[in-house]
């Protein structure tokens, strides 16, 4: 199904469904991240190895912060600040947070953002969403419906279509506790 209305695409995700939905830069696969259904779903048709671990990006530190060990106010309004590049952050993750999110790490990589159709999406939901580009493993991610359907067919439960966010490229990664940029 594709889809323009928030509230469709909400409720697919409700309902422990698959989406493909548009980020800063390129459209992004999508689930609750406390469905390891949804989560091994997206696993598979990108054919994304789990050591690897996913992005969760959300409107809210607050969403994710349940993922995360306990961070100091600095660290916290590190990361809410939101710059003009998409910028993931690797966090220390409680241990209880699922590998398929985390892969063979001890972190998580989170992003805050303010796309308006990602943002509205996390508010809609009252929680992040798992963030992976559209792409299967080798391919370069989708930059339309189109493409997002040409790689995943009927595979995906829904495809949100709405506008991209204005980014030339996707989100760049910095550990959050050695500043150390990791993809620029």
């Amino acid at each position: 199904m594709i889809s323009s209305k928030i509230e469709e695409i909400a409720n697919l995700v409700r309902d422990g469904g698959v989406i493909a939905y548009p980020t800063e830069a390129v459209f992004g696969l999508g689930c609750n991240p406390d469905n390891e259904e949804a989560i091994q779903r997206i696993l598979s048709l990108k054919q994304r190895a789990i050591e690897k671990g996913l992005i969760i990006i959300s409107s809210r530190l607050a969403f994710v912060e349940k993922y995360l060990q306990p961070i100091t106010q600095e660290d916290r309004d590190l990361l809410s600040s939101v710059t003009n590049q998409p910028t993931s952050w690797l966090v220390p993750a409680k241990e209880n947070t699922s590998k398929l999110l985390r892969g063979q790490f001890s972190s998580l990589a989170i992003r805050i953002t303010l796309h308006p159709a990602t943002y509205d999406l996390c508010e809609a939901l009252q929680h992040p969403l798992v963030s992976t580009s559209a792409n299967p493993k080798g391919h370069i991610p989708a930059s339309s419906v189109e493409k997002v359907r040409n790689y995943f067919g009927d595979d995906l439960d829904g495809i949100w279509d709405a506008p991209l966010g204005n980014a030339a490229k996707p989100s760049q990664l910095i550990d959050l506790h050695t500043k150390q940029i990791l993809r620029s």
